[in-house]
């Protein structure tokens, strides 16, 4: 056995490649987040990996490891998170993303009521605010 081999068995979803050889299956894709969520998706519409949200001159921009729409036109961002250094930022990590979300989604011209419903799921392989909780939920208001 040589040492490609090994380390392919050795993948787990939290390696790159191998997030994103699990996401390009629709159903599983599919499985996952309605598993994370509790909800039921009837179909999924786009899927794109690493999705690059890009501002012009200096603004940051953001890339998303996962972006989904569904049929009824909700958008979810999947993101998993193995470096648990930046936790303290992933709220406003989530708020910006968000934002590259709706600023995508929204176009000149369009009413504000037009703004889809969007969800960010982080996938965390570290409990990220220290309460023993398997997941957690927020809603921005």
């Amino acid at each position: 056995m040589d040492y490609v081999e090994k380390e392919w068995k050795k993948a787990t979803i939290t390696d790159n490649f191998m997030f994103r050889l699990v996401m390009e299956n629709e159903d599983l894709c599919k499985t996952l987040i309605e598993r994370i969520l509790n909800i039921k998706i009837g179909e999924l519409q786009y899927v794109e990996h690493e999705k690059s949200f890009e501002l012009k001159l200096d603004g940051k921009g953001a890339r998303l490891d996962l972006y989904v729409t569904d049929e009824d036109g909700t958008a979810y961002d999947v993101e998993m998170q193995t470096n648990n250094s930046s936790t303290e930022h992933l709220g406003k990590r989530t708020r910006y993303y968000q934002s590259m979300m709706d600023g995508d989604a929204l176009r000149k011209g369009a009413f504000y009521r037009d703004l889809r419903k969007s969800i960010i799921i982080f996938i965390c392989t570290f409990d990220p605010f220290g309460e023993n909780l398997g997941k957690y939920t927020f809603n921005n208001i």
